[in-house]
């Protein structure tokens, strides 16, 4: 369970079978959001892409952050 690709690939390279990656929730508030959007930008972390249709307050590839609610 993780976000970050580079766990993903790491594990690999230690000889583990990886069979899949399953993201962690996380909602984005406006408290998170910053910090979020850069480790998606700067590490290429996923939020959400896996998940079958949108839910509010989780990010999906490509919103920009301005899409973002902040209610």
């Amino acid at each position: 369970m993780t976000n970050n690709p580079a766990k993903f690939i790491g594990l690999k390279g230690y000889g583990l079978a990886v069979i899949g990656r399953i993201p962690v929730i996380t909602p984005i508030t406006k408290e998170n959001q910053r910090y979020l959007e850069t480790k998606r930008i700067k590490m290429g972390h996923v939020y959400g892409s896996y998940l079958p249709g949108s839910i509010p307050g989780f990010s999906e590839p490509g919103i920009e952050k301005s899409d973002f609610s902040n209610e």
